[in-house]
């Protein structure tokens, strides 16, 4: 299994306070968003999945990454969900995805609309979306740990703890990992170098 062909993702950092907001707050400000391009990829749409049970919630669609302020993989977060080839490499994807997350997050938390919503950036889970490369196994979750734990050291800082989340087995592999306490704007600013 070569990972460095794997393309579809998910990363969400939890929040911290703010599941409080209504999710016309979202709205509004992923509107704004949209008009002034504020994030740096091509921002398109905005998808309302509050009907769906266990669904995204509110999405900004995006070319490469959609975003949604999520409540399906426990409480609310930021579930980045990477649709297209970036990178050269899994690693590079992956920092550039932690990368887009840390910016929404950052931009997200300084917007006056959305007081009192901050974010856990020191600590994601990662999902995978692609049951063929990355089936939900320990064989699996054994070949992409290495991975996940150095980007996320050189992230999130060298004290980095994984552990595959116990789920189905005809669920998604998903792996949480823990790096500390962080802010938005302070892993947004590790990674803008």
């Amino acid at each position: 299994m070569n990972l460095n062909d794997l393309q579809n993702y998910c990363i969400k950092f939890f929040a911290t306070s703010g599941d409080d907001l209504a999710d016309e707050t979202y709205i509004e400000i992923f509107q704004d968003w949209i008009r002034k391009q504020e994030l740096d990829e091509i921002l398109i749409d905005i998808a309302d999945y509050r009907h769906v049970p266990e669904g995204p919630g509110m999405m900004l669609v995006c070319h490469e990454l959609n975003y949604s302020m999520d409540r399906s993989e426990g409480p609310l977060g930021l579930m980045a969900q990477r649709k297209r080839p970036h990178g050269d490499s899994l690693e590079n994807r992956l920092r550039l995805t932690l990368k887009s997350c840390a910016a929404f997050m950052s931009l997200l938390e300084k917007d006056e609309r959305a007081t009192g919503l901050q974010f856990d950036a020191g600590s994601f889970v990662f999902l995978s979306n692609d049951r063929l490369r990355l089936p939900n196994t320990d064989d699996a979750f054994g070949q992409i740990a290495p991975i996940l734990e150095k980007v996320a050291g050189e992230v999130l800082g060298s004290d980095i703890q994984l552990e595959r989340v116990s789920n189905h087995s005809g669920d998604r592999l998903a792996i949480q990992v823990n790096g500390g306490s962080l802010a938005a704007a302070e892993l947004s600013g590790k990674l803008a170098a």
